[in-house]
């Protein structure tokens, strides 16, 4: 019986099997030495290298291990293609960066900074679809929703990006802002879902905890009240009742505080209000004595992420006043001119020695985090026995 090779057109069959495998290998070795061959295997190679990419990529938990998987899959694609990706930035809706991988030298390394808009170099080489010098691309990240960052690439060799070299790149580019796209949805949707739970648990709070508190300590009061000023019991009572009163501005600014709306509509002051409250409640029972605390009378317009980073500092630096500081005086300060916003917190406390390492202690690390991811800076200035100054610019733009 004939033995038929498949898969090899054009084979002449025999009746040896070994013959028609000679033959089809002699096909595909003229096959292999025609000159769109070669160019058609780097082809594969190079759509296999982006399709691994694009599944790496779509895996990525936040901004920066996707800029940390980006610049090594880059760095694999173009090290056949004789390129690599010298720099990689991400930015927000509103063209601030939101994190960046590799060398920042050309575009003015100084304002390349978390919560800052795109370096002006950054923005004058994008303002084409895809510009660039003879040995340098700047390519945009664009999505759905807008410019979602730029990636510069460089030749690792003397000569001018050729064609092909130029499609690639593009091609990576639009991976990186798929993924990018997709892990900000992703972002957003959490968010929205934990926003509508936080304000769930505010209701539920109000409705329960906070109406139970009020009870109490209405009815603490009715019995101080019954009491006599010679009775034993008046003090315990009494120390009783301010623990009520406690809870209960606590648990209005914690309420305040889970519903993120309530910032953005009624503004940063009369959230420090009710924080203030709470904390001037907590340091009279605390530690017996009075606590002042001044507040400006008005606050300027700003963008919703820099508002949240001034609400929340404020409140960390009078919590740490009160609570580690023993200060019997703070006063906060929230204004503006024409160039900067700025935020100050000063108290009278014991201060601290900013050179000195607090282990256990991330209040300052924290605000100085929130400072940067809202595109501002934080300064503090202290002294033992001399008080404490915090200070938050941001620069408007």
């Amino acid at each position: 019986m004939q033995k038929t090779i498949p898969y090899f057109p054009g084979v002449v069959q025999s009746g040896s099997l070994r013959a028609g495998l000679a033959q089809a290998m002699q096909k595909i070795s003229e096959w292999a030495q025609r000159p769109w061959a070669a160019e058609l295997v780097v082809s594969h190679g190079e759509l296999v290298r982006m399709l691994d990419a694009a599944r790496m990529l779509s895996g990525c938990a936040d901004a920066a291990e996707l800029l940390d998987v980006a610049m090594r899959e880059l760095s694999e694609t173009g090290s056949a293609l004789k390129f690599e990706c010298s720099l990689l930035v991400l930015c927000d809706g509103e063209q601030r960066v939101v994190d960046w991988r590799g060398d920042a030298a050309d575009c003015d390394a100084a304002t390349l900074q978390r919560g800052r808009p795109l370096p002006a170099m950054l923005q004058r080489a994008l303002r084409g679809t895809l510009q660039g010098s003879s040995e340098r691309l700047f390519v945009p990240l664009r999505g759905k929703s807008g410019l979602l960052g730029v990636l510069v690439s460089t030749r690792t060799w003397r000569g001018a990006f050729d064609a092909r070299q130029m499609q690639c790149v593009d091609a990576f580019a639009e991976i990186v802002a798929t993924a990018f796209e997709t892990l900000r949805t992703r972002e957003h949707a959490v968010h929205v879902a934990a926003e509508q739970e936080r304000a769930r648990l505010s209701r539920d709070l109000h409705d329960s905890v906070s109406q139970s508190l009020f009870g109490v300590s209405l009815g603490v009061r009715t019995g101080l009240e019954m009491i006599s000023a010679a009775d034993g019991a008046r003090q315990p009572i009494a120390y009783a009742l301010d623990l009520a009163d406690v809870a209960f501005t606590q648990m209005r600014a914690l309420i305040f505080e889970m519903r993120a709306d309530c910032l953005h509509e009624e503004g940063i002051l009369r959230g420090l209000r009710r924080q203030c409250a709470a904390i001037v409640a907590r340091y009279k029972t605390e530690f017996g004595s009075e606590l002042n605390i001044r507040l400006c009378e008005t606050e300027p317009q700003m963008p919703p992420m820099l508002r949240e980073a001034m609400y929340h500092i404020a409140v960390e630096a009078m919590q740490n006043a009160g609570k580690h500081a023993r200060a019997n005086e703070i006063v906060v300060d929230l204004g503006a001119d024409d160039e900067e916003i700025k935020l100050t917190i000063r108290d009278n406390g014991c201060g601290f020695d900013p050179q000195a390492t607090y282990h256990g202690h991330l209040g300052l690390k924290s605000m100085r985090e929130r400072a940067e991811l809202a595109g501002a800076t934080l300064h503090f200035e202290s002294t033992p026995g001399c008080g404490t100054t915090i200070v938050v610019r941001c620069q408007k733009k």
